[in-house]
């Protein structure tokens, strides 16, 4: 009764809906404050059919650990100034680098090794390796990066 009468202590105990991906971009302070890595994002993802983060342009972590996807209109997404190709499609992706650490398994999955990863994602994004948050890779469209916020 006490949390429909008082709104601030209705957020102080039920918290409120947080934007975990803005414009494209995950919101690591609010990844950090929730305690998450970016491969559960892809989880929380695939439960909403959404197989790339590179498809989502909005994600907001809801109060009940739920997330609500907006993704990329396909006139948008090639409008946009950001690559977002391939964004309309369910392609299987493998998260090779989470939180500036490269995923080794994900890489034996599809038969690669570290020197082809830093090559790669130079070749494809002019990026190094060590600058990269995140990096998705999927055989169709490539990589997915996002540079780690100094």
């Amino acid at each position: 009764m006490v949390a429909l009468k008082n709104e601030r202590f209705r957020k102080l105990t039920k918290g409120t809906p947080q934007m975990l991906i803005d414009n494209g971009e995950l919101n690591v302070k609010v990844m950090n404050r929730n305690m998450m890595d970016v491969d559960e994002v892809r989880e929380l993802l695939r439960m909403q059919n959404v197989f790339s983060l590179r498809s989502v342009k909005y994600a907001i972590l809801e109060n009940s650990g739920r997330l609500s996807v907006i993704r990329y209109d396909r006139e948008e997404s090639t409008a946009s100034g950001k690559d977002q190709k391939g964004c309309d499609r369910n392609e299987i992706t493998y998260l090779l680098v989470d939180a500036g650490k490269v995923e080794y398994a994900a890489l034996g999955e599809i038969d690669r090794d570290i020197e082809w990863l830093r090559k790669e994602i130079r070749k494809d994004t002019g990026h190094a390796l060590d600058n990269v948050f995140f990096a998705e890779w999927g055989r169709e469209t490539g990589f997915f990066i996002q540079e780690k916020k100094m």
